[in-house]
């Protein structure tokens, strides 16, 4: 027991003869009761077995304040504006080196204002029928060292309705030299005159300007001709559908690529198109010309989109839609685009609906039905004349019966006698 307690006092002593600089000691935190743009004094607790050094933030670098001690004052040189804070934080010093780096604290500096300095009356710049430019300005700023947070300029017709507002932040220091800040007010209408004021915000709460009105200008529609009707013709080939004579809808399918083309911002309604030319080549294949009523500033994007969407013939956007419209219809269906052209003459004459027409690539088709005409003609002669050697045969036997029935009776006479 003995041995145990003498071990322990050993250990007590030796602990109370480290050296202190064995023990990091916390760095307090600063603090001030009255900060100003004037002067700011920084004070924190201190221990005098340590020295302690303030550090001040300025433009993002920390810059030592003073001397080292227990307190600080802050002179105007720190950028100490109105409303803003000022940043530092204390080193620990254990004789020449740097024990302990304190946390960075901010501190406010005090307002000497009720309310921050007024923007004069906005300057306000029309920059089309649609825009105005707004610049606010305050004049007074680098003398007061007030630091104003935020601009809102607001907008609204002069004949009333909802009031527009846009809040502007800024950053320091680089607006701390400016005292113009501007801002666009888009989308509004032509014509119209718009009333204009801003108002600045700080710490020591919010001041607003006088407003100025301005009207926008006329919005002139220059025509550049992009919106002139023009007929766009698209040439295609269709194969796997049933071809007779009204067995293929030229409304659905008219209806399919008028919903494509809407799903790519085009309106192109079903009205607006037609057949001008549509010829069945063996009840296997389908030439077709359509006819679309566009302008001609969506011509060449209209031809690209039916390019697009009947790519490839087989798998495409039409022909999976045509599905969705009539799967038994077109179960099938290719759709191949041969090319489109653009042209001001309206080609749907009385052609707008699908009709078949002779071609050299479908002869067999009348010159069978020729033909059985033709053999038609001479079976009705072949009958006509069987009918007729029929009735003259059933005559002849008619006149031999009666002849053998006067004989008949002429013998009965004659045996009589």
């Amino acid at each position: 027991m003995m041995c145990m307690g003498f071990v322990l006092v050993f250990a007590c002593v030796c602990a109370s003869f480290l050296p202190l600089s064995s023990f990091a000691q916390v760095a307090p935190t600063p603090s001030s009761s009255d900060c100003q743009k004037n002067g700011c004094l920084i004070s924190w607790t201190t221990d005098p077995m340590y020295q302690y050094q303030l550090q001040v933030e300025d433009s993002g670098t920390f810059t030592d304040a003073g001397t080292k001690g227990s307190f600080v004052e802050i002179s105007p040189l720190f950028d100490l504006w109105e409303c803003r804070n000022v940043t530092v934080r204390i080193l620990v010093f254990d004789g020449a080196s740097i024990s302990t780096t304190g946390v960075a604290t901010n501190i406010p500096v005090k307002s000497s204002l009720s309310a921050p300095p007024t923007p004069q009356t906005p300057s306000l710049n029309v920059l089309g029928s649609d825009r105005i430019e707004v610049s606010a300005t305050t004049t007074d700023l680098s003398s007061s060292m007030h630091w104003i947070d935020s601009y809102t300029f607001h907008i609204q017709k002069a004949a009333g309705g909802a009031i527009v507002s846009h809040t502007v932040l800024r950053t320091f220091p680089g607006d701390a030299a400016s005292s113009t800040i501007s801002f666009t007010f888009s989308g509004l209408d032509d014509n119209t005159r718009y009333d204009v004021w801003v108002s600045a915000s700080s710490c020591a709460g919010v001041s607003e300007s006088s407003m100025d009105s301005v009207k926008t200008s006329l919005n002139i529609i220059i025509d550049d001709g992009s919106n002139d009707p023009l007929y766009l013709y698209w040439h295609l080939n269709v194969t796997g559908v049933p071809l007779v004579p009204d067995a293929f809808s030229t409304d659905l399918f008219f209806a399919a690529v008028s919903t494509l083309l809407s799903d790519n911002s085009f309106s192109v309604p079903r009205t607006d198109m037609g057949v001008a030319s549509f010829e069945v080549f063996q009840n296997i294949q389908l030439v077709m010309l359509a006819q679309f009523n566009v302008t001609v500033g969506s011509a060449d994007a209209i031809g690209a989109t039916l390019q697009d969407i009947s790519f490839p013939p087989c798998a495409s956007d039409l022909t999976r839609k045509l599905k969705e419209f009539s799967s038994s219809q077109f179960r099938d269906i290719c759709v191949s685009f041969e090319s489109f052209d653009k042209g001001a003459l309206n080609k749907l004459t009385d052609n707008q609906q699908p009709t078949s027409s002779p071609s050299t690539a479908n002869w067999k088709l009348p010159t069978i039905i020729s033909g059985a005409a033709v053999g038609g003609i001479i079976l009705v002669g072949i009958i006509v004349y069987l009918i007729v050697q029929v009735a003259r045969e059933n005559k002849s036997n008619r006149v031999e019966g009666m002849d053998k029935i006067d004989l008949d009776i002429e013998l009965s006479q004659a045996t009589l006698y």
